[in-house]
């Protein structure tokens, strides 16, 4: 990200992704406000950076206009909390379908705009209670036109988690497993499926597997492949108890 293009909205996108994931697990006051404040301040650049794309590249333009929107909806519902930020947050998020439209008049096939609409949907599916986005479209955009790949299988994995269907999610992470096999944070996604499923023993490997890689992962999903693993043991020797 420190190599990235000047102007890029997709590395600020992914340093406030990173400023957020180094939210989870920190007790700190200050930290954590320190982190929110990277965060907020990310979402602001990947929104600013690609309203001047939107001269020379009108799709992404547009569509990391919606991310950025995206981001900065998330903030005030992490600052504000759900009750006095939803609407703030909702008029962002109704100002990112906008964009997202005009990304899509330009080229409804082009494999970056369905892999993030996707990852979108998917999200909004599954944990808001509106009917803003269908986990089926979703799932049908990242199989048939995302790309890369691994990250569009990693998706479909997600989404068949959280919709409780863990055959299909654990074929689609072995398919992103067999896309990018050096990839750890793949290890801990498939270790959560094998023990949604009650295969613990075959999770405990995983997530032991994918901490022996922490090194390229952030420090706020190590903490919680941690917590997940120590639960993980513990369930484990209640059972032989």
């Amino acid at each position: 990200l420190t190599q990235a293009e000047t102007g890029e909205p997709l590395a600020f996108a992914l340093k406030a992704l990173l400023a957020y994931g180094s939210l989870q697990g920190e007790s700190d006051q200050s930290k954590k406000q320190a982190a929110l404040d990277s965060f907020k301040g990310y979402a602001n650049k990947t929104r600013e950076s690609a309203e001047q794309l939107l001269k020379t590249d009108p799709l992404r333009g547009n569509l990391y206009i919606a991310v950025g929107n995206f981001l900065e909806g998330v903030y005030v519902v992490s600052t504000e909390g759900v009750i006095r930020g939803t609407p703030q947050a909702l008029s962002k998020l109704q100002q990112a379908f906008k964009n997202l439209d005009e990304a899509e008049k330009i080229d409804a096939k082009d494999p970056e705009l369905n892999l993030l609409k996707g990852y979108i949907d998917l999200l909004l599916a599954v944990n808001v209670s509106l009917p803003l986005s269908s986990p089926t479209q979703a799932i049908e955009r990242l199989e048939k036109y995302a790309s890369p790949r691994y990250l569009a299988y990693r998706g479909l994995a997600l989404g068949y988690r959280d919709l409780n269907q863990p055959d299909k999610a654990l074929q689609a992470i072995n398919q992103a497993i067999a896309a990018a096999p050096k990839n750890p944070e793949l290890f801990y996604l498939k270790a959560q499926i094998l023990v949604r499923q009650g295969k613990n023993q075959e999770g405990i490997a995983l997530f032991e597997k994918a901490l022996s890689q922490k090194d390229q992962l952030p420090s706020g999903i190590v903490t919680q492949i941690q917590r997940e693993l120590t639960r993980t043991q513990r369930r484990v020797q209640n059972v032989g108890r």
